[in-house]
């Protein structure tokens, strides 16, 4: 009989450093949704959507942002496409498309020592710019590439 109550303080115990091991997992959880760019992703618009990632910064045009991507895509329900920066210092990488009806397609938060490239695939609605916004320390930068598409992600032809 004292076995099975020293295994039931033994399971309690476990059980309340469990939850106390989950705690910092959840608050890192907590603050992730909280930098997410919820402003941008509610833009309807593009120039909307910059605004709210550039925030008061006004975006220079790079050359040092490559944007990787076919410039005829045959399906737009599948778009691959990879940004390169070669610039220091990068923190964030957002994917944008100028006629989708939400622009902001995705957007990437970097670490101080995360090489700056990102590579995902994307959708898009029709033919348009696609845009790739950088946040760096020293400011915002941007850079679009114009993409045909044949036929669009939502079964149309454009």
């Amino acid at each position: 009989m004292s076995t099975e109550r020293h295994d039931s303080a033994r399971r309690r115990w476990l059980g309340r450093l469990l939850a106390l091991a989950t705690l910092p997992v959840l608050g890192a959880w907590r603050a992730a949704l909280a930098a997410r760019p919820v402003r941008a992703f509610h833009a309807e618009k593009l120039d909307e959507t910059i605004a709210a990632l550039a925030g008061d910064a006004l975006p220079l045009t790079s050359e040092k942002i490559t944007i990787g991507m076919a410039e005829l895509a045959e399906n737009g329900a599948v778009v691959p496409v990879k940004i390169a920066v070669d610039l220091p210092e990068v923190r964030e990488i957002a994917i944008l498309a100028s006629r989708n009806p939400v622009p902001l397609l995705a957007s990437f938060e970097l670490g101080p020592t995360t090489r700056p490239f990102v590579a995902t695939r994307v959708k898009l609605a029709e033919s348009c710019d696609v845009c790739a916004v950088v946040r760096t320390a020293n400011g915002v930068y941007i850079a679009r590439k114009a993409v045909r598409v044949t036929v669009g992600g939502c079964g149309t032809i454009s």
